[in-house]
């Protein structure tokens, strides 16, 4: 990746070509980051997320616009990785999401307000 290479982070994502809806980019993302199939219907929109950053390692600026969503998959699913985006892909139980990060910061891209989000996020959904 361009900016905070080599760090965790929570999605797959990408930037929306002219014309093309968010939805429709979501899934382009998603088969070619990790090789997930979605549909339309499978994706949970969650929030918007509007958050201005600089990866101050690489000088890299980013003014990201967010939608959010959630897919719901088997644990046992089969990622194919497009390396030049993603090394590795690894499970954590969403609630471990923010201490993991707060024991780990520097191991991760700098979204803390964005990993709380989704945390609140998904406690809604579930009723939490």
């Amino acid at each position: 990746k361009d900016c905070f290479p080599s760090l965790w982070d929570i999605s797959s994502a990408g930037h929306i070509p002219a014309g093309c809806a968010v939805k429709e980019s979501a899934i382009r993302e998603l088969e070619e980051e990790l090789g997930l199939k979605a549909s339309q219907e499978s994706l949970i929109h969650l929030f918007q997320h509007v958050d201005p950053y600089e990866d101050i390692r690489t000088g890299h600026i980013d003014k990201e616009f967010s939608e959010v969503f959630l897919l719901k998959v088997d644990s046992h699913v089969d990622f194919t990785l497009q390396i030049e985006e993603v090394e590795k892909v690894k499970w954590i139980h969403y609630k471990m999401l923010i201490p993991e990060y707060e024991q780990n910061s520097a191991d991760f891209v700098p979204h803390s307000s964005h990993f709380k989000k989704l945390v609140d996020a998904i406690d809604k959904l579930l009723g939490l």
